[in-house]
């Protein structure tokens, strides 16, 4: 099933700002309209073919039902600009908005925005998806450092609470001498009962907005080898079938586009003492190879062999 989204794509990519990106992290847009909702219609795109908005739209579409369309003159769209400084993007879809923004600034010395894993980052927000480390029960994984991060940073760190939590805690104001683990960010957040993902592509890193040079987060549970915290390859499975729930696209448990029954596994043994090769979904997994490295995590798992990830 594709969803039809009202929410349509308008694509601008002129010239570059000329201002200094001092941080590539990612801010969210707040405004009056400010909701974590999800779009109901369809997205865009890019008819130039900009690198790497193209991409990082037929990542998401090729993992979800979600598809992006090219705007006519709906009144309500996305709006892609290099013209500003930073990677920024409204949270969320609302009919009373119209315009929604979505920042890349261009290349700019060693700084841009225009990496493939920070444009899906900003798409995923245009979609509803909140930060990780902002997720209703991160306290139990993250522990924030309020004191080492740059003051006008804190809102990307304020926890939100579920969909139907009562709280007397008050909206988090980051004007205000307040106790930032003690209020909520005014969001509400559906995990649809998925794992906290330290790897997820939402999750920022923990030195991200330092200003004394520490850490802004450090983790409380223990960390699997190889995982990167804060990276900006690709979406993680979790961010595949969060996505998926949240868009109603296949039922949670199944992978988010092969088949449901899995084929005759395609197998290689490299000798008797390495480890199998395999791909989960071999006749899937050899029709969509141009996702290895779109959607990186995900392909990894599932179709290895035609990927060539195999570890020797």
């Amino acid at each position: 099933m594709i969803i039809s989204l009202v929410l349509v794509l308008s694509l601008f990519l002129g010239s570059s700002s000329s201002s200094k990106l001092e941080n590539p992290g990612c801010r969210i847009i707040r405004d009056k309209y400010d909701r974590q909702d999800l779009a109901s219609r369809n997205y865009v795109s890019d008819e130039r073919k900009h690198w790497p908005n193209k991409e990082a739209m037929k990542a998401i579409e090729s993992m979800s039902c979600v598809k992006w369309i090219p705007r006519t003159n709906q009144r309500n769209y996305v709006y892609i600009s290099p013209k500003q400084s930073g990677c920024f993007a409204n949270l969320g879809y609302d009919v009373r908005r119209g315009k929604h923004t979505l920042n890349l600034q261009m290349p700019h010395g060693r700084s841009t925005c225009m990496v493939l894993g920070i444009a899906m980052h900003e798409m995923l927000h245009i979609l509803g998806v909140g930060h990780e480390q902002c997720r209703p029960d991160r306290d139990s994984y993250v522990k924030v450092h309020w004191r080492n991060m740059e003051n006008d940073k804190y809102n990307n760190y304020f926890k939100s609470i579920g969909p139907k939590t009562q709280t007397r805690m008050p909206v988090c104001d980051p004007k205000k001498r307040m106790d930032f683990d003690r209020c909520w960010s005014g969001y509400r957040t559906n995990t649809f009962g998925f794992a906290y993902d330290y790897q997820s592509l939402m999750h920022y890193g923990l030195n991200d907005f330092t200003q004394t040079g520490y850490p802004t987060m450090s983790t409380k549970k223990p960390v699997p080898s190889g995982i990167k915290i804060g990276q900006r390859i690709g979406m993680t499975r979790l961010d595949v079938s969060k996505l998926n729930a949240a868009y109603k696209c296949q039922d949670k448990t199944d992978p988010p586009h092969p088949p449901h029954r899995k084929t005759t596994r395609k197998v290689y043994t490299y000798g008797p003492t390495s480890p199998r090769c395999w791909d989960e979904y071999p006749e899937w997994c050899e029709g969509h190879n141009g996702l290895c490295y779109i959607g990186y995590f995900y392909m990894k798992e599932n179709c290895a062999l035609t990927c060539e990830f195999c570890d020797n």
